[in-house]
């Protein structure tokens, strides 16, 4: 019993310090365009092991109608599942003080997941905590709330230093 519960410590210790070693990289875009060149740009490097996510303002650059949007939101999954070669994760939600938006990749989960039945990110404060948890400075996270009610989008890339050092160089 002794060695199962040391053995569940350890385990438990790697896993922690693996997800220590993991860290994020936000960049801002105002088109699509620009993300799919810069993932482009990321994806050369077959050596890096990276997430991506994209968080944007679905409403933002297209038309006002809800239709028009929608199908615009889809058709920014399809572009990113190509330029990544493959299936990525897609949501959307409302915020109440940006309006709607939607995330697409590894963060997906996160935002849509569900707390007294609303989704986390839908919350007042549901975004100031996610970006918290991902390691955004407080006084960060306002600018990039700000950048988000432009219309523009973050690119949010995890991975360990080394692979994200090398990201910027090419960014």
């Amino acid at each position: 019993m002794m060695i199962l519960s040391t053995l569940k410590m350890i385990t438990m210790t790697s896993q922690e310090d693996k997800i220590q070693d993991k860290q994020f990289l936000i960049r801002i875009y105002t088109s699509v365009l620009q993300i799919k060149k810069a993932i482009r740009s990321i994806v050369k490097n077959e050596d890096l092991h990276i997430q991506l996510s994209i968080l944007g303002k679905s409403t933002s650059h297209y038309s006002n109608k809800e239709n028009g949007s929608y199908k615009k939101m889809l058709d920014i999954k399809m572009q990113l599942s190509n330029t990544l070669g493959k299936h990525i994760q897609f949501g959307d939600f409302t915020n109440p003080q940006i309006g709607k938006l939607f995330i697409t990749g590894h963060l997906t989960e996160t935002f849509l997941s569900k707390v007294d039945g609303k989704n986390l990110a839908s919350l007042p404060v549901g975004l100031y905590g996610i970006l918290r948890g991902v390691g955004v400075k407080l006084d960060h996270i306002d600018d990039y709330l700000k950048e988000l009610q432009k219309g523009n989008f973050l690119l949010f890339i995890r991975g360990d230093a080394e692979d994200l050092s090398t990201i910027e160089r090419v960014l």
